[in-house]
């Protein structure tokens, strides 16, 4: 059988690949006025930013889970 990969690992690859999409033109639409690694940390800001937005929504919809 195949073994089991946890799913933080699996989350962390996921988000880092959605950065890849993301910091692109996060550094288009400053016109060049902003680095590449700044871009890349703006992106994977918003992610954790939306993520966690995401998980206080569902904290609040479902408190007996938690």
């Amino acid at each position: 059988m195949y073994p089991k990969i946890s799913t933080w690992p699996r989350l962390i690859f996921l988000a880092f690949l959605l950065n890849t999409a993301i910091a692109p033109a996060v550094c288009a639409v400053s016109d060049g006025t902003m680095s590449r690694g700044t871009a890349y940390a703006l992106g994977l800001l918003g992610i954790v930013v939306v993520l966690l937005a995401v998980y206080l929504a569902w904290v609040i919809v479902q408190p007996e889970r938690f």
